[in-house]
């Protein structure tokens, strides 16, 4: 028996090669992607030139998830199981306020910088800041938490503060991040 497909049959021997090319023919396009055949389909960018004293925010805590292009749209900072207040890492004006948890990042403040950059701070338990509010590097702007919806692609564990750092905000799954972790090691 043959397996026709179009104008073209091919021998039963023949349909495992035929299979395995149709399935690398689907699947190289969605791993080249990165996370764009996700829910969140932002992209990954590399960090812009900055003049600018950025702020470490990671102080005393640690890094309990890192930034992972496709995967992991920023860098983790875990400081126990109580919410922990933290400041801006550069002065600049709120842009993004959600107070509510219904989504996976929860709570979250953006930043504008006068560089350009902007900083994006989720899963919050509360927030200190208010919309176009002008703020100055480590002014407190919230504090650490939980919040969001934690799903399959969007597991949330304990307590932290979700650093995302990126040049065109325009929402979570659509901004190109770059690994602030590594910014702000050379600032």
């Amino acid at each position: 028996m043959t397996t026709t497909l179009a104008k073209f049959s091919f021998a039963p021997r023949h349909r495992r090669a035929l299979s395995a090319a149709l399935a690398l023919l689907v699947l190289v396009p969605l791993m080249t992607l990165g996370n764009a055949g996700a829910a969140n389909a932002w992209s990954c960018g590399t960090a812009p030139a900055s003049s600018l004293d950025y702020w470490d925010p990671s102080g005393p805590q640690t890094i309990s998830q890192n930034y992972s292009c496709g995967s992991h749209s920023g860098t983790d900072y875990a400081r126990g199981a109580t919410a922990w207040r933290f400041g801006a890492v550069q002065a600049g004006t709120v842009i993004a306020v959600n107070n509510t948890v219904n989504s996976c990042h929860g709570r979250y403040v953006v930043i504008a910088h006068p560089d350009g950059i902007k900083t994006a701070y989720a899963h919050l338990s509360s927030i200190s800041v208010t919309l176009n509010q002008q703020v100055s590097k480590g002014q407190i702007i919230a504090y650490a938490g939980s919040s969001g919806i934690a799903s399959a692609s969007c597991p949330i564990s304990g307590v932290h503060l979700h650093l995302s750092m990126t040049t065109n905000w325009t929402g979570w799954s659509t901004s190109t991040f770059f690994d602030p972790a590594a910014f702000l090691a050379t600032h």
